[in-house]
C-alpha cells in the first residue's frame, strides 16, 4: 500500500486525511476500521449543511462549482469558503473526540 494523495501541496493534515490510499491490489487492502468508524463517527456529529459539504466532495466528488449548485450557493469561491469552514469544523470535531485522541496515543505507543 501506499499514500498518494491528489490534492495539491499546500492542504491541511486533515484534507490529506480525507484523500484516497492507492493499492498495489485488492489483497493489500487491510482497512483500519477503527480509523474509518472514528471519522464516521465525526462526521455525523457536524451540522447538516458542513456533512453535505464534507460528503459533496469527498465521497461524491463534486467539483466545487457542481457543490455551489448543490448546496444552493451562487458561486463556487462560495462553496469553496464553505467546505473551508466544513473542514475546519470537522477538524476540531475530530481532534477533540475522546475516541480519535485515544487512537493516537495508542498509535503513538505503537512507534
Amino acid at each position: 500500500m501506499r499514500y498518494e494523495p491528489t490534492s495539491r501541496a499546500g492542504t491541511s493534515e486533515i484534507e490529506l486525511l480525507m484523500q484516497p490510499f492507492v493499492y498495489d491490489s485488492p489483497e493489500d487492502w487491510q482497512p483500519d476500521w477503527e480509523l474509518l468508524d472514528i471519522i464516521a463517527e465525526t462526521v455525523e456529529s457536524l451540522s447538516p449543511q458542513d456533512k453535505e459539504i464534507i460528503i459533496g466532495v469527498y465521497y461524491m466528488r463534486m467539483t466545487f462549482e457542481e457543490l455551489a449548485a448543490h448546496i444552493g450557493t451562487k458561486a463556487k469561491s462560495h462553496a469553496w469558503r464553505k467546505h473551508k469552514q466544513a473542514m475546519e469544523n470537522f477538524a476540531f470535531r475530530l481532534k477533540t473526540n475522546p475516541r480519535f485522541i485515544q487512537y493516537m496515543e495508542e498509535k503513538d505507543d505503537q512507534i
